[in-house]
């Protein structure tokens, strides 16, 4: 995946010595004073946590005036990831077993986990930023390419879960590890949203 801008701002800003980097294992802790840091970038991280929005509430409130808070998160119903699917049984299968991972999502995320990512332009806005701003990016991926080894982990991971819910069968699971491996089958990314603002 390609850098975002959101990325590249933040990598521009910390060489030019605007900010000094360090990690943080929380900001969006309650225990959290208010003002404590020029940028919080938090990536793949919200679309995890059930108080997602409380939680950038409190990301927001962390900045200190003039800082930026960018999220980076997935929005994995924003798209048909089977665009470029040449075989329409291989389609029906590739989107049962997105279905299968974004109800298990659900399960353990809230509902707002499969359409967190395209709502995060009002919700910066909403938390009082400025100069607030959004790009998503997709691409065609290929099997046995580092995107289709990534989702391959992720149904891997959800496989035990997903078949005893009985979202799927491990035949079909198996199938879809199947075509994630073959460079002929091509399929279309989860997009990924950038959102960035700035406290006033």
């Amino acid at each position: 995946m390609r850098p975002s801008r959101a990325y590249l701002r933040r990598r521009s800003m910390w060489r030019a010595g605007r900010i000094a980097m360090r990690p943080y294992r929380s900001p969006a802790a309650p225990t959290t004073p208010p003002g404590q840091f020029d940028l919080i970038h938090a990536r793949l991280v919200l679309i995890h946590v059930a108080a997602r929005e409380q939680a950038l509430e409190r990301l927001a409130a962390a900045l200190k005036p003039g800082g930026w808070l960018v999220i980076e998160d997935f929005d994995p119903t924003f798209v048909d990831p089977t665009g470029p699917v040449g075989n329409e049984a291989d389609a029906v299968l590739f989107r049962k077993m997105g279905a299968a991972l974004g109800r298990l999502l659900v399960a353990h995320s809230g509902p707002l986990a499969v359409s967190w990512g395209r709502g995060l332009f009002r919700r910066l806005q909403a938390c009082g930023l400025t100069d607030v701003g959004m790009e998503g990016y997709l691409a065609v991926r290929t099997g046995g390419s580092s995107g289709a080894r990534l989702m391959a982990a992720n149904y891997q991971q959800i496989r035990s879960e997903a078949v005893a819910a009985g979202f799927v069968t491990d035949d079909e699971v198996s199938r879809v590890l199947t075509l994630l491996a073959d460079p002929s089958f091509a399929f279309q990314s989860t997009t990924m949203f950038s959102a960035w603002g700035r406290r006033g």
